[in-house]
């Protein structure tokens, strides 16, 4: 019986101490000039490949490691931004880089018949 107890208890120590080990990031993400929400934003935590993408609303949430302080914010069209991860839900806003356009590279390959 007290080994059931002991294992128990180590057992509830390790689900306390992986729920504490992170935190909860959420916000929304919209445009600097008109405030419309933006969809399919990268956000990642610094260094790391933890992150998710904004929904169709501009609005994101998932789970870091507590030690995360600093998100990643990407789009394409939008200048890349560093964000301090606070507590509450995070506002920001992405101004528009057109210089990144130039990135986009279409290339098309096939044939095609010209009729005369």
């Amino acid at each position: 019986m007290n080994l059931r107890r002991l294992f128990l208890s180590l057992l509830l120590f390790l689900v306390g101490a992986s729920a504490i080990a992170q935190k909860v990031v959420s916000g929304v993400i919209t445009d600097s000039t008109n405030k419309a929400p933006l969809q399919g934003v990268t956000i990642l935590v610094k260094g790391t490949k933890t992150g998710t993408q904004t929904t169709a609303d501009g609005r994101f949430s998932f789970t870091a490691p507590a030690n995360a302080t600093t998100l990643v914010i990407s789009s394409v069209g939008y200048g890349s931004k560093e964000v301090a991860i606070g507590s509450g839900d995070l506002n920001i806003s992405l101004s528009t880089a057109s210089s990144s356009l130039n990135d986009v590279v279409v290339i098309g390959y096939g044939t095609a018949k010209r009729k005369i």
